[in-house]
């Protein structure tokens, strides 16, 4: 039997003052998001230079955090 615990990361996310830390899936680097919206294509992440799909990052504990942290944008 093949156990969850070995694909997850070792290292623990924590969400600090200025932001959520993030992982990008292409390229496993962090990014630091701000919050989220919405357009007219999806629900985007926002960063300190860009606005990314939410799909691009890992489902991580801190991912999550940050969409239940915006759930307003769900429902507009």
């Amino acid at each position: 039997m093949i156990s969850i615990k070995n694909y997850e990361s070792p290292f623990v996310m924590e969400s600090s003052s200025d932001g959520y830390r993030l992982t990008l899936l292409f390229d496993r680097s962090l990014v630091v998001a701000y919050g989220v919206i919405r357009r007219d294509s999806g629900v985007h992440i926002r960063t300190a230079d860009d606005f990314v799909p939410v799909y691009a990052f890992k489902m991580e504990q801190e991912l999550m955090r940050l969409l239940k942290d915006n759930m307003e944008v769900w429902y507009e």
